[in-house]
């Protein structure tokens, strides 16, 4: 039942977006199901503010190839050119970010991890960084003077480049 009221919605949509003009009012259809002005109040459908015009792009792209799987939209995708393709990822770009919610989760679990964050932060900011390699890759006389497979002070020649690295 719900499979098929969500495609006879995608159907009624796509014909609807085929004689609409615009951008804005062929992106109405999208409204329906990602919230108004690009918010989404429902559950498992993601809000189209703040995405930018490249992610658009790519996961419009994928729907009406069929690469991402999800049946309305795979076929609100389907009749798009790629010219529509980046006409609608250009206009969910500029649709504004969704508001953050205003639940600030639980209080005793925030401060933990404010707590444990300064640590870290402390931490970080203390820890003395490891000295480069004294011996430079880029140098191709070090390159071939200094094997970290063989002892030190041991040279590479052109008779011991193929020998094996362990004593024979």
């Amino acid at each position: 039942m719900y499979k098929t009221i969500t495609t006879a919605l995608a159907l009624a949509c796509i014909a609807f977006s085929a004689n609409a003009e615009t951008i804005q009012e062929r992106a109405a259809a999208c409204f329906a199901c990602h919230g108004e002005h690009g918010t989404s109040e429902t559950e498992n459908t993601p809000s189209l503010g703040g995405q930018t015009a490249p992610y658009a792009l790519i996961q419009l792209f994928m729907f009406r190839e069929k690469l991402r799987v999800f049946e309305p939209m795979n076929e609100m995708a389907k009749p798009l050119t790629d010219d529509d393709l980046r006409g609608f990822s250009d206009f969910i770009a500029t649709l504004p970010k969704p508001t953050p919610p205003a639940d600030t989760g639980d209080p005793a679990r925030m401060a933990r991890a404010r707590r444990w964050r300064s640590r870290t932060a402390a931490t970080a900011a203390t820890t003395p960084i490891s000295p480069a390699r004294t011996t430079s890759r880029a140098s191709p006389t070090s390159a071939r003077t200094t094997s970290p497979r063989r002892w030190p002070n041991t040279r590479t020649t052109a008779a011991t480049a193929m020998m094996p690295p362990w004593p024979t």
